[in-house]
């Protein structure tokens, strides 16, 4: 069950990913471009690391944790789908 102070918290961070979404595209994009990933491997290890960190600061029945859910199961499928 949520509270105002967990909805508050939600709140904020969905306006920070939002704010912060283009820059964290833009990172991957110029490490991809550096080839900094060296392989897929990489690539996916770093994608499902910034969703353990959202999961983790988030509370564990949050609409974001569930959102997340579904999108590290899209992520590992288009992962999958790539090699």
């Amino acid at each position: 069950r949520l509270n105002s102070r967990s909805i508050s918290t939600e709140s904020k961070y969905f306006d920070k990913a939002k704010t912060n979404e283009k820059k964290l595209f833009l990172i991957f994009q110029k490490k991809m471009n550096e080839q900094r990933y060296r392989s897929l491997d990489d690539l996916e290890a770093d994608v499902m690391l910034l969703c353990k960190n959202a999961q983790e600061f988030n509370m564990e029945n949050s609409s974001v944790n569930f959102s997340l859910s579904s999108f590290v199961l899209r992520c590992s499928s288009l992962f999958k789908d790539l090699r």
